[in-house]
């Protein structure tokens, strides 16, 4: 019954909120469905502006519903309702009440959240807003322990400033500050911010913020003391700092530079009195500081090159746990893009960059240093109006070196080279075809191999071919075949007799067919139905022995065929520029060899519409 009691809430919200709609903006309601062979998952919203002069009122209403039958039937539900109004009693004052309402359950436990908040907002100062609140908020729990019912009064202010100039800065700021007295789980909530921009020398500007935030909460809290279970009431408290800061400076010769930095703090603090509290609820803290700089520069209007260097450093601390640490960063950046001719186009990137690992109260054995190499070019030309081709090559590694000499067998690099062109001809509107080759090599290499049978160095590769078309055969009917072979093989890197050589464990062969097809029924009613077809092979390589010379040999027997079926389509209907009806079908058939067919089904349906 608790999902209908969901969809009944809903459905009045919307009853309610259509009798005002002769006098009101638009409004907006979605219907969201979709399932397959275990999940059936409803999402419905509706929003709705009222403006009455005076009186301008939003509501907002959205449940999800999620039936999950697999191990076992069993619900998951969410209702959240929202209503907010603002009636201006005189120029400068308003009332704003605002109610919510919220439902999760999960199978039997169920969790209700209900606040009434009045507030007064005064406007009549030139340069401040402020705005007191009393409010009423429960939530009441059932079918989990604690259960029963937290409600108590809440009071607050918040406090925002309009810009005001000083010293050249336009300068705003908000405080706030709230209290809700549950009788289970009071809280309180502190924030301030203070914000300011500045220009100067027309093109350049400065904005910086500060923010502080600090959060308390009491709760009860089950500890063991010796043989027995003592409930405590714990005080957290929650500290939240930033401090951010953007430049843009123009400097000679038409260079522009670009600086950014913050510092952040985040903490955690515990109080139980004199019992000791659970190891979750220990004190702990993670701050840290980010600095950017960059310098870019444009030469004749086709080549641009930018510059940039970055800084970090943190801090986390757990009082004691293995993810206590220091972190240090050091990362150097260059970007350059040119148009070469009116044909040819290349980008280039590149990052060089140091991180280093160290303990925080003392040397630990994870302590390490991260080398990190990233590079990439594009490189574009236009044969002809009709027929462009583009080489995309890239390459990346990353040397993880161990201080600690307990793990200094784990020195590596993790390298990876990628070699990629694409072809793309475009006769026009009827007919276009894209051809991509693709080839990958993924090599981990250990610094430290004592035996080079066992060794822990290995090696990814992966070559591709994919080639899509574009047919318009009508301006309502178009073809969209493709098809993709992938081969990818993995075995042990070994180093002998001067050379790197590849023990190949298993290698795998893809294939896919894909065809879709795009027609319009009339002008706003499209159909894409698509079929595609997959198979891949897998084969292991393994030491054996020649039937005719009694010689090793390496045999390559296949361990895994798998094929892929699917069947799909989909529908999109719109009644206009806002308002669609999506519905969407697929069929999956998974054969894999020696075990049974698996069959899953997917259905969507989504309508949005305004009125």
């Amino acid at each position: 019954m608790a999902r209908y009691s969901t969809i009944i809430i809903s459905v009045v919200c919307l009853i309610s909120a259509g009798l005002f709609a002769g006098q009101s903006s638009p409004s907006v309601l979605v219907f969201d469905f979709s399932r397959n062979n275990n999940t059936y998952t409803w999402n419905n919203s509706f929003n709705k502006n009222f403006d009455f002069g005076r009186l301008k009122c939003d509501l907002s209403v959205n449940t999800n519903s999620m039936l999950l039958k697999k191990p076992y039937k069993r619900w998951q539900e969410q209702l959240w309702t929202t209503f907010r109004a603002e009636y201006s009693i005189i120029d400068g004052v308003a009332l704003a009440p605002f109610m919510s309402h919220t439902r999760n359950a999960l199978e039997n436990r169920i969790v209700y959240t209900s606040e009434l908040k009045l507030s007064l907002p005064v406007r009549k100062l030139n340069f401040i807003e402020f705005t007191p609140f009393v409010a009423n908020r429960a939530i009441k729990r059932l079918g989990e322990d604690p259960s029963g019912v937290d409600k108590g009064i809440g009071y607050g202010l918040g406090t925002i400033t309009s810009p005001l100039k000083i010293l050249g800065n336009e300068i705003a700021s908000n405080v706030s500050y709230e209290y809700y007295d549950l009788n289970r789980i009071p809280y309180d909530k502190f924030n301030a911010g203070l914000f300011g921009s500045m220009k100067f020398n027309k093109n350049d500007t400065l904005t910086w913020r500060l923010h502080d935030g600090e959060n308390t909460t009491r709760y009860f809290s089950r500890t063991v003391i010796g043989d027995s279970v003592q409930i405590v009431r714990v005080r957290q408290v929650k500290i939240d700092r930033r401090a951010e800061y953007f430049a843009k400076i123009s400097l000679p010769m038409d260079v522009v530079a670009r600086a950014s930095g913050d510092l952040n703090f985040l903490s955690y603090y515990y109080n139980s009195g004199s019992v000791p509290v659970s190891m979750a609820q220990t004190n702990n803290y993670n701050e840290g500081r980010n600095y950017d700089i960059q310098f870019e520069k444009l030469f004749n209007k086709r080549l641009k090159l930018s510059a940039k260097y970055s800084y970090s450093w943190g801090e986390e601390d757990y009082r004691g746990s293995a993810l206590d640490q220091k972190m240090e960063l050091g990362e150097f950046s260059l970007n350059a893009s040119s148009e070469i001719t009116p044909g040819d186009s290349a980008i280039f990137n590149g990052i060089i960059g140091v991180t280093s690992y160290y303990g925080l109260h003392a040397s630990s054995f994870n302590e390490r240093d991260l080398m990190t190499q990233i590079y990439n070019l594009r490189y574009k030309h236009s044969f002809s109006p009709y027929f462009s081709g583009e080489l995309i090559s890239g390459f990346n590694n990353f040397h993880q070196i161990y201080t600690s000499s307990i793990n200094s067998a784990n020195n590596n690099e993790n390298k990876t080279y990628l070699l990629q062109t694409d072809f793309a001809w475009n006769s026009g509107p009827e007919f276009k075809i894209d051809q991509i080759f693709a080839i990958q090599a993924n090599y981990i290499i250990y610094d430290y191999v004592p035996n080079q049978s066992t060794t822990p160095s290995r090696i990814f590769r992966r070559g591709s071919s994919e080639t899509r078309f574009g047919i318009k055969v009508t301006d309502r009917f178009s073809l969209m075949p493709g098809y993709l072979y992938r081969y990818e093989d993995y075995g042990k890197l070994i180093y002998e007799e001067d050379n790197w050589q590849m023990a190949t464990g298993w290698d795998r062969r893809y294939h896919n067919l894909n065809l879709k097809v795009g027609y319009y029924l009339f002008a706003n009613f499209y159909i894409e139905p698509e079929y595609s077809w997959e198979m891949k092979r897998e084969y292991n390589h393994i030491a054996g022995i020649s039937e005719y010379d009694q010689s090793d040999i390496i045999i390559r027997e296949q361990r895994l065929r798998d094929l892929k079926q699917i069947a799909a389509v989909e529908v999109i209907w719109r009644f206009g520029e806002a308002e669609s009806l999506t519905m969407s079908y697929s069929r999956r058939e998974w054969d894999i060899e020696d075990r049974d067919k698996d069959i899953m089904e997917f259905v969507s349906i989504s309508v949005r519409y305004s009125f």
